[in-house]
């Protein structure tokens, strides 16, 4: 600015630079500068060479991301939205398709266990079903009649699984369970005893002997076809047969008897070899009460390497029951298993 004017600064509010102006007359004639009153021209103060803040903003008019364009996110969202829903759609058939599938092999396999009278089996299929299932809706009506008679097969066979306690390993705890089981049909038969000893023209106590004398068959009826492997002893080889010994061959209580044996059966099961001493203790201490006939059920190479006293498993199914426990006057009833051998395990310590 020439000498001799008043300057004054002054800063924009907008862009917040100071700008230096000259007064707006001459103060030696007192006319304005520029010609008209109060209007000045004067350039911005130097600022370091930083552009002003205005020019580091956007322009007001500049577009928006594409993908934030409301007629870009509606175009791709409705094919997306049907995409999904027909994928959905698809599964969803798969889905029920696959339940459907699945219904009929499982109940297939528990129908089959059931024919072959596999009772633990046979829940275990119809009880994994029912519970992988669930609530779900199988949708068709095949797969919910399947279903249902799963459900009803599966409630029918549900007490005698929750009542058996037969020990596939231990045989003494097997035998006290049938004793167990034995005791409300011996006293159904005591009580119809006495009553027609008492008077013959009763059949109170009759009838329900026979209410029980059936339940007791068809409990007797579904325990064949159970596999065990119970310890047993040897007590005697010879050159054509290896002897062995279940212990415990039998257990006695309550004046009930349980007691196995396993075959050959001999023809006369007090014959000398088979006799058994009971011990105070209740159990049966047995000289023998099974055979490996060597080269049948034992090579001769297995049987070199057995001692006396030695222990092993025997391996075998249960092949029939017989019980007296049902049959009038019957004062010490016995319950006798009879076992098919069906191999042997390697000698374990005992």
């Amino acid at each position: 600015m020439p000498d001799g004017y008043n300057h004054s600064s002054v800063k924009c509010p907008g862009c917040h630079n100071r700008f230096t102006i000259a007064e707006s007359s001459n103060p030696q004639s007192g006319e304005p500068l520029s010609g008209r009153q109060g209007v000045v021209s004067a350039p911005p103060v130097e600022s370091g060479g930083a552009p002003p803040e205005t020019e580091r903003q956007p322009a007001p008019g500049s577009r928006r991301p594409f993908w934030k364009d409301p007629v870009v996110l509606i175009g791709t969202s409705i094919p997306t939205i049907i995409l999904i829903a027909f994928f959905g759609y698809l599964h969803f058939q798969w889905s029920k398709e696959h339940l459907r599938q699945e219904i009929i092999r499982v109940k297939g396999q528990g129908d089959k266990y059931l024919a072959n009278k596999d009772i633990g089996r046979a829940f275990e299929r119809y009880d994994s079903l029912l519970r992988w299932v669930g609530n779900s809706d199988p949708g068709d009506g095949q797969s919910q009649s399947a279903l249902e008679s799963v459900r009803r097969s599966r409630d029918r066979l549900l007490p005698e699984v929750a009542a058996d306690n037969f020990d596939t390993r231990d045989p003494e705890v097997t035998f006290r369970w049938l004793i167990q089981e034995a005791l409300p049909i011996k006293e159904s038969s005591k009580a119809s005893d006495d009553e027609h000893f008492n008077n013959p023209l009763r059949k109170d106590s009759y009838d329900a002997h026979k209410v029980d004398e059936k339940k007791w068959e068809q409990f007797l009826k579904r325990l064949p076809g159970k596999r065990i492997t119970w310890p047993a002893r040897i007590e005697r080889i010879t050159g054509e047969e290896v002897d062995f010994a279940c212990f415990p061959e039998g257990v006695r209580e309550k004046d009930i008897t349980v007691k196995v044996q396993f075959d050959p059966y001999p023809a006369e099961y007090e014959d000398e070899n088979w006799r058994m001493e009971i011990l105070h203790h209740g159990t049966y201490r047995p000289h023998c009460n099974g055979k490996l006939i060597i080269g049948r059920d034992i090579s001769l190479d297995a049987a070199r390497t057995l001692d006396r006293k030695t222990w092993i498993h025997i391996e075998g199914t249960l092949e029939r029951v017989e019980s007296d426990v049902a049959k009038p006057y019957t004062s010490y009833p016995d319950i006798r298993l009879y076992v098919k051998t069906t191999g042997v395990l390697v000698p374990v310590a005992k």
